[in-house]
């Protein structure tokens, strides 16, 4: 008689895999599935880790309604710091003088502040 030993891989929908890697993309594909129905406590067990595989299906889900959102135009990327706060136009300060202008048209010892 000979003893078998398989290794197999389960979704969270239930569904075996001979490989991990089967099973990650079988899971990222249908990562949407796995939040149908989650209790407050399931979504706070992925909140602090301790449900790993919940947690990635949910920031799966989260990259793809990102995406989504972006690609439609409603939503855009802003600018970082002050000057984006108050829709001023971001200062320049060239390298070598130290000199300050407020924007691109503006000109550093007679050169576009842009170049």
């Amino acid at each position: 008689m000979k003893q078998v030993t398989l290794t197999k891989y389960r979704a969270f929908d239930g569904r075996d895999f001979d490989s991990a890697d089967e099973c990650r993309a079988h899971e990222r594909a249908n990562s949407s599935g796995a939040l149908v129905g989650l209790t407050l406590e399931q979504v706070e067990a992925a909140i602090v880790r301790t449900d790993a595989s919940l947690a990635d299906a949910i920031e799966e889900v989260a990259k793809r309604i990102t995406r989504a959102r972006l690609d439609a135009g409603e939503r855009r990327r802003r600018p970082r710091g002050q000057a984006a706060a108050d829709g001023a136009t971001p200062e320049i300060v060239d390298a070598v003088s130290g000199e300050i202008t407020k924007g691109p048209d503006e000109l550093i010892d007679g050169v576009p502040a842009n170049v």
